[in-house]
């Protein structure tokens, strides 16, 4: 969950995630095509080259590859939104899950195993791949936590995907600081149990008790400003009801200075928020519930998030950009272009060499030094709080199996900042422990969006060159109108749907 920590990769998308391109489309499929094609003479010359590239093009494994790190969670077990897709839609109820410990490693052959999200361009695919899964009894997902999955079919490893499960430790995350001192999250963040278990149900919505205000609201939801407040349309009730006031409280600023996930943001001449989607479900969508071997239902899920699935459409905004520019020739020029990427390419040169960098921020340096076990600058060392350090030492006991004896310099840190020393002290000192890395997966994550786009922009060229044949055929000049086009195209192909020549035509008619 969202600590308060500096997020480059969330800043990021809070502030570009407000510009829209939205359509929404189903595939066409070749009956319906043909039908179409006899009872209209105006249908237009089919651009085989275009379509082929859209479907050639592996969007959702570039996506899913470029996002990076996942987030660690509660309990659960964090996968990406494509991988999430994907095991929501091939594998049967009763499916057998085996969570390993977190001290047990992947087989020594991992390296060798394909890429889940490489095994499926189409929805064809995802139907060849229910089938091969149909039966329960054939296959089994196996999980070793903050490492990898493993899809078995037939007792044979047959695909992979990243995972991310809850602490090592148990702990209150650590949320900031306030008068009073640290600030904890209420909410203990528990390691993922390990043993087997059986997928009982899988659903595109959960709501859950711990998150009353983030869970309510189904990822996507519009919510409008009507009648003086702040409402949502109510699926199962059909109706407009009020949106939770921790999130109404949100919609009220005027400086984007949110605390939670929006998006499609519409604004009035005063500039306040009229419209938004919301982007910040703790289970995004298509999650997996289980029970254990004893047919108790449990609280672990296999699930993604919002945050992710807003991180899959804001890199799907580069993408479109990449393709929908004109003026810049060369992977370089398009990064000068963009100033989120120029801070991308700093820490990503920071990661290579972080003794000797350009990169100027010395708090967010710090920590993923600290992070890293690197020597911090004299000006980096100033940033970091002494309970920093302190949660290390302890934290690092706890993995040898060793009581931490609290010094009397310790004992003045923990007075400063007012953290008891009850029962609740190595708690609260693993939720320390745990945000120093936050920023190191800060960092990461911006690396990975950067290196990946950059060999996505060589990708992508010759399907810009179609594009742009496309647009001078049909008029189409607007930079705005490019962009929903194109961005509308690759949305359909994040959930591997298909192309055709009249979902196109279709497409050009209704802008």
């Amino acid at each position: 969950m969202k600590r308060n920590v500096i997020f480059l990769v969330f800043i990021i998308l809070l502030v570009l995630a407000t510009i829209s391109f939205a359509a929404n489309f189903n595939y066409v499929g070749k009956e319906e095509l043909y039908r179409y094609s006899k009872l209209n003479d105006t249908y237009p010359p089919l651009q085989y080259q275009l379509i082929r590239e859209i479907n050639d093009f592996k969007v959702a494994s570039y996506i899913n590859n470029g996002i990076g790190n996942l987030y660690i969670s509660h309990g659960c077990v964090h996968i990406s939104p494509a991988t999430s897709f994907i095991l929501y839609s091939i594998l049967p109820l009763n499916a057998t899950v085996y969570i390993k410990g977190y001290n047990l490693n992947p087989p020594d052959n991992l390296a060798e195993i394909a890429e889940l999200t490489d095994l499926v361009n189409s929805n064809e695919d995802i139907q060849n791949l229910k089938y091969k899964c149909s039966d329960p009894t054939g296959l089994k997902l196996v999980l070793y936590p903050q490492k990898a999955g493993i899809l078995f079919l037939n007792n044979k490893a047959f695909a992979k995907f990243n995972v991310m499960s809850g602490p090592e430790f148990s702990n209150y995350p650590l949320q900031g600081k306030d008068e009073k001192g640290l600030v904890f999250d209420k909410n203990y963040a528990e390691p993922t149990p390990e043993g087997m278990f059986r997928i009982f149900k899988k659903t595109d919505y959960f709501y859950a008790s711990l998150y009353p205000d983030t869970s309510l609201l189904k990822q996507d939801c519009l919510m409008v400003y009507k009648d003086n407040k702040w409402k949502y349309w109510d699926e199962d009730k059909q109706l407009w009801a009020s949106v939770p006031v921790n999130i109404a409280e949100d919609l009220a600023r005027k400086d984007d200075s949110f605390t939670m996930l929006f998006y499609e943001i519409k604004r009035d001449k005063d500039n306040n928020i009229i419209s938004a989607r919301w982007g910040g479900h703790p289970f995004g969508k298509h999650a997996l519930m289980l029970m254990d071997d004893k047919n108790v239902i449990t609280s672990i899920l296999i699930h993604t998030n919002g945050q992710l699935l807003l991180e899959e459409q804001e890199m799907l905004y580069y993408i479109t950009d990449m393709i929908i520019s004109d003026k810049e020739k060369t992977w370089d020029e398009f990064v000068e272009s963009h100033q989120p990427l120029i801070e991308m390419r700093y820490i990503n040169d920071f990661i290579q060499n972080p003794q000797n960098s350009s990169f100027a921020d010395n708090k967010s340096t710090a920590f993923f030094k600290l992070a890293n076990n690197l020597s911090l600058s004299a000006e980096e060392k100033l940033y970091v709080p002494d309970y920093y350090y302190l949660s290390q030492r302890v934290t690092r006991a706890t993995k040898y199996k060793m009581t931490y004896a609290f010094s009397s310099a310790d004992k003045r840190v923990l007075s400063e900042w007012r953290i008891s020393q009850d029962k609740m002290i190595y708690p609260k000192f693993y939720g320390i422990y745990y945000d120093i890395f936050s920023y190191d997966l800060s960092f990461r994550k911006s690396a990975s969006w950067y290196n990946s786009l950059r060999i996505t922009w060589d990708y992508v060229q010759p399907l810009k060159q179609e594009f742009m044949v496309y647009f001078d055929k049909n008029n189409i000049e607007s930079p705005i109108d490019r962009g929903k086009v194109c961005f509308s195209l690759l949305s359909n192909r994040l959930r591997f749907g298909t192309v055709s020549s009249l979902y196109l035509w279709l497409f050009l008619k209704g802008m």
